[in-house]
């Protein structure tokens, strides 16, 4: 009989941001330290006339989506993997002047909790 170690918890970050003139740099979640990220999407739910959003971590602020126009209705996906060292915020950044849009963020991770199963 073999045994493998499973992540048993995970967790979904679901928010959705209005973007407003002014705006560089939204806060749209936290990473506790020592989660084990999977999937970060970008959801253009109402266009906008900013000129590319990037989505990533306080350190790397386009670690998962490097540039997304958002002028239609679509989505953008990273399935990066990204293990976080300290409690990281999850960045949406902006960039060009705006006036309009709507964006959801999702971004699926797993806490270190583990068990030992037998297969």
């Amino acid at each position: 009989m073999n045994t493998q170690r499973v992540n048993n918890q995970s967790r979904l970050i679901n928010t959705v941001v209005e973007l407003k003139k002014g705006e560089k740099k939204i806060q749209v979640g936290f990473l506790p330290a020592g989660v084990t990220l999977v999937q970060a999407n970008l959801e253009v739910i109402e266009p906008s006339d900013a000129t590319a959003l990037k989505l990533g971590v306080e350190s790397n602020d386009a670690l998962f989506i490097a540039s997304h126009a958002p002028t239609a209705k679509g989505n953008a996906a990273s399935d990066k993997v990204f293990t976080a060292q300290k409690g990281e915020l999850i960045t949406l950044g902006v960039t060009g002047s705006v006036t309009k849009g709507k964006v959801a963020v999702r971004v699926v991770y797993f806490t270190p909790s583990t068990y030992i199963e037998e297969y």
